[in-house]
């Protein structure tokens, strides 16, 4: 095993882990959860005198912080709305966003991928299809970027009350929002619409779990961006080959660092003692199957799968077939990652330029 350079290196109790066979059996068992988030925040709340409500709440209906029945019928819930069914219906529409995206962007002068490309494709899907049409725009995607920071082990009390006034300010955005608002060429009613509707759950819940799966995309535009950088800087043009690398070599552009579980119970795997209690931060990049690394860990595994890891494919290989047909070749000028982002592999900007093709 080896640490990953990030924040976290040499905080007591973390254990970073690069080794995909380690990491498989790490997340196959049963000796490690998902952080108990929501317990935590309960004691907390018993514990002091602050209030975290609208952070349970949220955590209440996200899938990704639960265990158990609860986190089971949550994935029940997305997928009876956004399936491989569901996906074939969208299709369309996802093509036809992409393909305006990548349509505007100039031939002739540098442009930004982040802006660009990345974070316009991002909502351009992202919004109609889970129903996020908030009152300010700019301003509700500005904090739900951030709420990626909830993977953060060891988050301080002062970061959570921050968290907590942002999921206040992002869920009131959406009050209102959850008739039945329809973009031209969506092929069904949004999550948001289909929840309130058909499910008839409370809307705060409602409300609560778009606003997670909106935020849990962000990585898809971080994603974009890095694809991209990748296929531009090896110079692939191929559409099947392009293709291919969204299959095969996922784990070189993923935007996620790490998966992040909790020993619940003490043990040993291999030669490798975990103590309970510590933190494992599993380095999804660095975790190399001796299968000839075509396994890898970068929509996650097992209940905890990647509940996009299909749209995401999806939209990564239109991206990719699209702005290789309007600029082939492409010359880097400037890529520059967020180091702040210790979470995720993301760009501050990627500056790019149409190169000349030699004859």
């Amino acid at each position: 095993m080896t640490k990953m350079n990030s924040k976290f290196e040499n905080k007591e109790g973390i254990v970073f882990v690069d080794d995909y066979p380690l990491a498989k059996a790490i997340l196959d068992s049963e000796n490690f959860q998902v952080p108990d988030l929501y317990g935590f925040l309960s004691r907390l709340e018993e514990a002091t005198d602050i209030s975290l409500e609208h952070l349970k709440l949220n955590i209440w209906c996200s899938p990704f912080f639960l265990e158990g029945e609860r986190q089971q019928e949550i994935r029940k819930l997305y997928f009876k709305y956004i399936n491989n069914t569901t996906l074939k219906l969208w299709k369309p529409f996802i093509d036809q966003a992409i393909e305006s995206v990548v349509k505007t962007i100039p031939e002739n002068v540098p442009f930004d991928v982040v802006t660009d490309i990345g974070e316009k494709i991002f909502t351009r899907i992202a919004r109609p299809m889970l129903g996020v049409f908030p009152k300010n725009e700019a301003l509700f995607d500005e904090k739900a970027m951030t709420l990626q920071r909830l993977v953060e082990p060891m988050l301080s009390i002062k970061k959570l009350q921050a968290i907590d006034r942002d999921l206040f300010e992002l869920m009131a955005q959406l009050h209102g929002t959850e008739t039945a608002i329809e973009l031209e060429g969506m092929p069904t009613h949004s999550l948001l619409t289909a929840l309130v509707e058909n499910e008839k759950i409370p809307i705060d819940e409602a409300y609560a779990l778009v606003t997670t799966l909106y935020a849990a995309m962000a990585p898809l535009a971080q994603s974009v961006v890095s694809l991209v950088e990748y296929i531009y800087v090896n110079k692939i043009t191929n559409e099947n080959e392009l293709h291919e690398i969204v299959e095969k070599q996922i784990q070189n552009f993923v935007a996620p660092n790490f998966i992040h579980r909790v020993v619940k119970r003490g043990c040993v795997i291999g030669e490798m003692r975990f103590s309970e209690g510590d933190t494992i931060l599993i380095d999804i990049r660095g975790t190399v199957s001796k299968a000839g690394g075509q396994q890898h860990l970068s929509f996650g595994h097992g209940l905890h799968f990647c509940l996009g890891a299909a749209r995401s494919k999806m939209v990564m290989k239109k991206v990719v077939t699209e702005i290789t047909k309007k600029i082939e070749v492409a010359e880097i000028i400037v890529s520059e990652l967020d180091l702040a982002n210790s979470i995720a592999m993301a760009h501050k900007q990627l500056i790019v330029k149409k190169a000349q093709i030699d004859e």
